[in-house]
């Protein structure tokens, strides 16, 4: 028998995930699991399922919880005060050796309190504060049956973890054969301060269509309603492709809710456009027509569509941000690649168009943006496909939100202002000449060349399981990075003449920006061993320029982990 206590007094909501037990030749057919409490005993009863299904409890603490290991199994357990959850975040009960959460690398970024996550979905203000959900499989630090985890930010560094806010189907979690789940989506918040958020429902091979588009309204930005479909045909396009996903919505100039979704047609890569008169956006959505088309893909479909207006000098413009999935640079075989698309949106297309690579070192993919007062912010998932292998464990985190301007010339993407708040300690500072050998005590670092005119450099970061260099010549900016026998892609960037670099170091992720993130470089490695050592030389004696490096704090995560979770026999 296996029991945990609840410490905390008073009403709370339990979310708990459980299965029959399905050990080899002698699967049991039923789970239980029993909730002693102040309030009395809640059972909470499961019949056959292949994957772990929720079950939501109410009660009054303190309480024990109880479950048979001969029959049942739990993957997960946690607590939230509702009143309270926004400030205080969950307490996590149980997880088991699957889904535990990487507490040695990602000290700096968002990461899932526990499992896998992947894309950025319904990035949305409420007030100030900045809600970010996430494609979240809680059970394994490996993709699978997608749900939507969900985390909150007054400061754009400090977060605050929600209860799980989307999950797939029953009917599909029960079936092992079915594959599938809450895929990629945006929300909007809506008149009455409610949100609604929009999503992709996937289940493999489904007829005639896997992928459809559904809506859910949250009055409390914590839990959602029942979802409803609102597109579950192909778009009306006759070479149009099975792939149709990731519907973004936003609200049209003309009045009407616009949604944008990812997919392909034999000629290449598309965004399609739907729109709808309702004013609630849950109902009466039409085809309107290709929003936008690139070819630089093949015939790869677009994903993570993302469209938002850009200010200051890029005023009257608007950035369109995709991934092809699938991509492969051949000359560099760099894969998964993600753009920014600068245009003019006339009506329901956008015209006079400029491409933008978003990021040369590949681990920044799926993006969100949104429009704020300040300007346009974005997130993206610090990690790339091509590094994903089923058989193995993937932490992975968000890059840091970034602010994006365009000049008219460059695009550019640098870490928002607020990423400033994690310096603690200046290391050291100087003429650029003198920053020879830096010392990181806890390996995470914030490093700034200022004022460089274009001169050459060379900057090591010493790691005992990964060769880390990033070059600069005058003319082209590459990230080296060896991985031992593997076949590595070149991380290679033609920049010209450069101003300054940041450079910000976490427990296995690096981003580099060149002239102000005009040039952005995002990788992540597979360790949790942190960058000790900085070393750097300049080429020619006449090296110009300063630098400052300061030491960073740890993110402050709103989550508590239960330190007596009582995973003992009884």
């Amino acid at each position: 028998m296996i029991k945990l206590k609840i410490l905390q007094a008073g009403a709370l909501t339990l979310h708990l995930w459980q299965r029959p037990l399905s050990g080899d030749g002698n699967r049991v057919e039923t789970s239980s699991v029993c909730v002693r409490a102040s309030d009395g005993t809640h059972c909470l009863d499961a019949g056959p399922t292949h994957d772990f299904q929720l079950h939501v409890a109410a009660l009054f603490g303190p309480a024990t919880i109880e479950w048979d290991e001969s029959d049942t199994e739990v993957s997960l357990a946690y607590v939230f005060r509702r009143e309270r959850v926004a400030t205080e975040g969950i307490t996590v009960l149980f997880t088991t050796a699957r889904n535990a959460p990487a507490c040695d690398r990602f000290l700096c970024h968002l990461k899932p309190p526990f499992g896998w996550m992947n894309d950025p979905n319904g990035m949305s203000l409420q007030g100030d504060r900045l809600h970010l959900f996430y494609q979240h499989y809680p059970h394994a630090r490996r993709w699978s049956a997608m749900h939507w985890g969900h985390a909150a930010t007054d400061n754009l560094i400090d977060w605050v973890h929600y209860p799980i806010f989307l999950s797939p189907d029953k009917e599909l979690l029960a079936d092992r054969q079915m594959t599938g789940g809450v895929f990629s989506g945006s929300a909007v918040p809506m008149p009455d301060g409610s949100l609604r958020a929009f999503y992709t429902d996937r289940e493999d091979d489904r007829l005639p269509n896997w992928e459809w588009q559904k809506t859910v309204l949250s009055r409390d930005w914590i839990t959602a309603g029942a979802p409803q479909t609102i597109i579950q045909d192909r778009p009306p396009e006759p070479d149009a492709v099975r792939d149709n996903r990731d519907a973004y919505v936003f609200k049209g100039d003309d009045g009407r809710w616009k949604l944008l979704l990812g997919g392909a047609d034999k000629a290449g890569g598309v965004i399609y456009l739907y729109e709808t008169t309702a004013e609630d956006a849950a109902s009466d959505w039409r085809y309107v027509g290709i929003f936008y088309r690139e070819t630089i893909g093949g015939s790869l479909p677009l994903e993570c569509p993302c469209l938002i207006p850009l200010h200051g000098a890029g005023e009257g413009l608007h950035l369109l941000i995709f991934g092809i999935i699938g991509m492969r640079d051949k000359t560099t075989l760099r894969r998964h690649l993600s753009f920014g698309v600068v245009g003019r949106l006339q009506g329901d297309r956008l015209l006079d168009t400029r491409r933008f690579e978003m990021d040369f070192g590949t681990d920044a993919y799926a993006f969100q943006a949104i429009s704020q007062a300040r300007g346009p912010l974005a997130i993206a998932w610090a990690a790339n496909w091509a590094d994903v292998f089923k058989e193995l464990d993937f932490p992975s985190a968000m890059t840091f939100p970034r602010t994006i301007s365009f000049d008219g010339t460059r695009l550019r993407t640098p870490p928002a202002a607020a990423v400033d708040g994690l310096r603690t300690n200046l290391l050291a500072q100087g003429p650029l000449a003198t920053f020879t050998t830096l010392e990181l005590p806890n390996g995470l670092a914030d490093i700034r060349l200022d004022n460089i005119d274009g001169v050459g450099f060379e900057i090591e970061f010493v790691h005992p399981e990964f060769g880390l260099r990033l070059t600069y010549d005058g003319v082209e900016m590459e990230l080296h990075f060896n991985a031992g026998n593997r076949v590595t892609p070149r991380y290679l960037r033609h920049t010209g003449r450069i101003n300054d670099v940041r450079i910000l170091i976490d427990r296995g992720l690096l981003e580099i920006f060149a002239d102000g993130g005009a040039h952005c470089c995002t990788k992540r490695f597979d360790s949790a061993v942190p960058i000790r050592i900085v070393r750097m030389t300049s080429s020619g004696d006449d090296a110009s320029g300063t630098f400052e490096a300061y030491e960073l704090r740890a993110a402050k995560t709103f989550i508590h982990y239960q330190e007596n979770d009582g995973r003992v026999g009884g």
